[in-house]
């Protein structure tokens, strides 16, 4: 059900790869109005088991406006690194051209921690009003 309405094959993790940290935090923030429907049908399902029906359950009591939140804030600083590090690996990069690109990830993040809370913080009361008419029975 949830590979239907994501539609992204997501790889294995790896703790030294910034991309596969990335893409399942982008996927989860495009997507996740659509989260709530897909856990209550699955909980909803008559053939699906105890354990199953559980961990909808858990899921959707352990996202709240501070796990929304934090997806915002997240998702705009991998996205950041993510570019950065696509950019470092092209094959004509020098050396000061990756010092440049390293400082401005540096200030792009800098400005995320200084600036952007506000605007995560609206964007996850937002997505919260939205996310308790959804789960509500």
């Amino acid at each position: 059900m949830l590979k239907n309405v994501i539609n992204v094959t997501l790889k294995k993790h790896s703790d030294t790869r910034w991309s596969s940290k990335k893409q399942p935090i982008s996927a989860l923030h495009t997507n996740i109005i659509s989260i709530p429907m897909i856990l209550k049908q699955m909980r909803d399902t008559t053939n699906i088991n105890y354990d199953t029906i559980d961990g909808c359950n858990q899921i959707l009591r352990l996202i709240d406006l501070k796990f929304l939140c934090l997806l915002n804030i997240w998702n705009k600083i991998l996205t950041h690194i993510d570019k950065t590090n696509n950019s470092l690996q092209t094959k004509d990069i020098t050396i000061d051209m990756a010092s440049k690109m390293l400082n401005g990830l540096y200030n792009s993040i800098q400005e995320i921690r200084d600036n952007n809370f506000e605007d995560s913080l609206k964007n996850a009361k937002n997505t919260a009003s939205k996310w308790n008419c959804l789960i509500e029975p």
